[in-house]
Formats: C-alpha cells, sequence, structure tokens
C-alpha cells in the first residue's frame, strides 16, 4: 500500500464507500421503507407495459413550439398570433393540415378546428382532457403538477416571462401557462391513443387506460439496496463524505439518511430549482 499512486488510492476508495453504502442499505428493513407511489400520468403505465415513451412524440412537437414562442428577439420569424396567447397561437399554427402528419396526430387539426369552432379556452380545454383520460378531482393537483415538470425548463420560463414581464424583451401574454398545459394534454391524449392501440392492441377509452395497465404490469417494485445504496454513494462523492464517517452510522441513522432523500423527491427538486432559477434572475 505504501508504494500505491494517487490512482491506485483513489480506486480503492471508492471500492470502500461502495460497499459501506451497499451494506448500510442492507440493514435498513424493508418493512421500513416508504411503499413507492403509484405513477399518475398515463404515460408511465404505457412505459412500463410496452417500453415505448409517448413522452418522446409530444416532445417533438411542444419543443420546437415553445422555443419559438418564449423567442425574446432572436428568430428569424416570428409566431404568427403570438400576442394571442400560447394556445391561441398553437391553434393558428396547428389548425389547417400542410401535408402528410406523422400517424399519431392525423387528427390534431380537426380537434385545433372543434376547439376554435366552439370558442374552447385553455380552461375549458384542460377541463376537457382531464374527463377524456379520466382524472378524478382529487388527483387534478398531483396529475397537473406532473404533468407541467414533464419536460423540464420550458413549463417554468414560460411561467417567468409571464409573471415578470419587465425582465423580458417580449413578454408572454398573460395565460400562457394555463395554453401550455392545455396543448400539451391534447398532445398526449394523442400519442397515448395511438401507441395504446399500436405497441398495446388496446381501442378502449382513454379513461380506463391506468386501469387497464396496472392490471397487467402491477405496481412498481420498491428499489433494491443496489439502488438505494447508489443514491448514497453519488451524494457521499458530492458532499465529501468517508468510508469511515458513514461505517460508523447505526442502522436508525441508515434509515433517517434514507428517509431524508425519499421525502425530497424529484417534485420537490424541481421545484426548489425554479425558485433558485427566478431568485438568480430578480436579484
Amino acid at each position: 500500500m505504501e508504494h500505491w499512486s494517487e490512482e491506485r488510492w483513489e480506486e480503492f476508495t471508492l471500492q470502500v464507500l461502495w460497499r459501506v453504502c451497499r451494506d448500510g442499505m442492507a440493514i435498513v428493513p424493508a418493512e421500513c421503507l416508504r411503499i413507492t407511489p403509484l405513477p399518475v400520468r398515463h404515460r408511465d403505465w404505457l412505459l412500463r407495459a410496452t417500453g415505448v415513451d409517448s413522452d418522446v412524440l409530444v416532445h417533438g412537437v411542444l419543443i420546437p413550439f415553445c422555443a419559438a414562442y418564449v423567442d425574446q428577439g432572436l428568430a428569424h420569424w416570428s409566431i404568427p398570433s403570438r400576442e394571442k396567447g400560447f394556445f391561441h397561437a398553437f391553434i393558428q399554427l396547428y389548425r389547417l393540415s400542410f401535408g402528410p402528419a406523422d400517424a399519431w396526430r392525423r387528427s390534431l387539426s380537426q380537434e385545433l378546428r372543434r376547439w376554435e369552432q366552439a370558442n374552447i379556452g385553455p380552461i375549458e380545454a384542460i377541463l376537457e382532457s382531464l374527463e377524456v383520460l379520466g382524472v378524478p378531482v382529487e388527483e387534478w393537483d398531483e396529475f397537473l403538477t406532473a404533468t407541467v415538470l414533464a419536460l423540464r425548463g420550458w413549463a417554468g420560463m414560460i411561467w417567468f416571462l409571464e409573471n415578470h414581464p419587465e425582465r423580458a424583451i417580449q413578454p408572454l401574454t398573460p395565460g400562457s401557462l394555463w395554453g401550455y398545459v392545455a396543448i400539451r394534454l391534447l398532445l398526449e391524449r394523442l400519442a397515448l391513443t395511438y401507441l395504446a392501440r399500436e405497441r398495446w392492441n388496446y381501442t378502449g377509452d382513454l379513461r380506463h387506460l391506468r386501469t387497464e395497465l396496472a392490471r397487467q404490469v402491477g405496481p412498481p417494485s420498491p428499489p433494491s439496496v443496489e439502488q438505494r445504496a447508489f443514491v448514497i454513494f453519488q451524494l457521499a462523492q458530492v458532499l465529501g463524505w468517508t468510508p469511515e464517517q458513514l461505517f460508523h452510522l447505526l442502522p436508525d441513522q441508515w434509515l433517517r439518511l434514507w428517509q431524508e432523500i425519499e421525502s425530497f423527491s424529484a417534485v420537490e427538486r424541481r421545484r426548489l430549482f425554479h425558485l433558485a432559477y427566478e431568485q438568480r434572475f430578480l436579484t
């Protein structure tokens, strides 16, 4: 050991750190772990059942439109009807069919024209999609939060530019975030309908899609010892925890550490990230 190089010491230390993390998580009783919550989005259930991600289709349409919509004067051209807000600008751009569309969104222009003719606004469109997807009222908050955060960054950027016009060269029209949610939910409906039919042979009502998928794939399994240990392993490297420090933790301390990690969900992390992002630009 006296003749080990720095690279050899680093390799040895990481191996010891990993074993300590793995052994520490192994002594935490399984019954003390938080039950993994069931996915609330249809996309998550479909992904588990088929391995196909409907968000890939949805984001392929949303990302370029969002980029053009929040543009601050750098693009060569502006989106038509941008001053009317996200919802109406999207309708004006996609309500007419120009050539063959992707199979999953062939009915998009038809749905948008129906909304336009019926004078349906963003809130009414959101409520319609929630009903079509079979999301009960008690799940609205959780479902809409997960939906907004599904495409990282863009919803937060739209919200920021809408609520802080003094920070933007080209402010966004009030209600743009509601428009984003309404359009996203419509695209999700179309993508889910197509993929459920093509990849899972499901032609039933979207209201029952989650139930049918859950019946087939069952509830998600809790994270394994190795999966939990890997999270601790990463944190230890970022925060500078040594193998010796972790080795002396008692079983109840390992349990408390994991409970703290579980309580800091992905949604909470993104919420704090957006708050920090906003604070940075306001100070």
